[in-house]
């Protein structure tokens, strides 16, 4: 009984813990060549970017005045190493895990129409407590 108590306990942790996303999940849906497609330089207005991916995460303007929005999606996992460990310790140990980030930012001009964008992806590391290096 003690032994199906800690697995289900194992379980749960790594559902409620394993994993973690945040942000846009627009940008996810689509690949890189789908959303080239969608946003066409000197073509696409705000309105159109607003009704492909909802409101921006961030508004900002540049030092001459044009408008830029940025939409973000970050998605984590607890890497395998730390998720026992974090366990056994109620997670005061902390934990460790990997991820991608996916950045889009629109830069408008004076017209709102999509002057230029850039669309990134990169990897990430991040960890707390213990394991900090």
């Amino acid at each position: 009984m003690k032994n199906l108590k800690l697995i289900a306990l194992f379980g749960l942790t790594t559902l409620v813990i394993g994993c973690a996303s945040i942000g846009n999940e627009k940008l996810t849906e689509n690949s890189e060549q789908q959303i080239d497609v969608m946003i066409e330089q000197g073509v696409t207005t705000k309105a159109e970017i607003q009704d492909l991916f909802g409101s921006p995460m961030e508004v900002n303007f540049t030092d001459s005045g044009a408008l830029t929005w940025s939409y973000w999606y970050a998605e984590s996992t607890v890497t395998p190493e730390t998720l026992l460990v974090s366990i056994l310790t109620y997670g005061i140990s902390g934990t460790k895990s990997k991820g991608e980030h996916t950045l889009l930012v629109i830069l408008f001009n004076d017209k709102d129409i999509v002057q230029k964008y850039d669309l990134s992806s990169r990897d990430f590391e991040s960890a707390t407590n213990l394991f900090v290096n």
